[in-house]
């Protein structure tokens, strides 16, 4: 026998308590991703070893895993361009430009960041101080903070 054996899909240690933790480990990992488009070997693919190591000394909760697994659902739709569903208000980011997030003002940094620098095409709002002609959004991958902002954004940003 040797020393890894799979559980479900996930492989798992073949010795006593080290098996048992481990398939806790799984089987919260399966309600962590209820209802995600996430599988719990992805998420568990997704863990560093120090994460797992924190799980078995009982510092990692169900609740934590739970915001990991979605998190990563929603850092996946976003690499694809695509607005998570609690990203409803306008803002603006020092870097991006005007972005969707979930809260509105101007903002040092933001999750498009990464994916901007990345080259991902992100969704934007064409004015966060807008009018109704500007309320629809368009995708643009461009590095100008000012886009989409009717001017205003360089002069909160010091550019006049």
């Amino acid at each position: 026998m040797s020393n890894n054996q799979k559980w479900g899909d996930l492989p798992v240690e073949a010795s006593g308590k080290e098996k048992t933790m481990t398939q806790s480990l799984n089987e919260i990992l399966a309600i962590a991703c209820h209802g995600l488009s996430i599988t719990p070997t992805e998420v568990h693919s997704a863990l560093a070893p120090e994460d797992i190591k924190a799980w078995h000394k009982g510092n990692l909760s169900i609740e934590m895993l739970t915001a990991f697994a979605g998190s990563l659902v929603q850092q996946r739709e976003m690499k694809k361009g695509k607005i998570p569903a609690s990203y409803t208000k306008k803002a603006m980011c020092r870097h991006c430009g005007p972005v969707w997030l979930w809260i509105e003002g101007t903002v040092d940094g933001c999750p498009w960041c990464f994916h901007r620098a990345t080259g991902t095409i992100m969704p934007r709002p064409l004015s966060i101080y807008g009018t109704a002609c500007c309320e629809q959004q368009t995708k643009i991958n461009d590095n100008h903070a000012a886009i989409g902002d009717s001017g205003q954004a360089g002069k909160n940003m010091g550019n006049k």
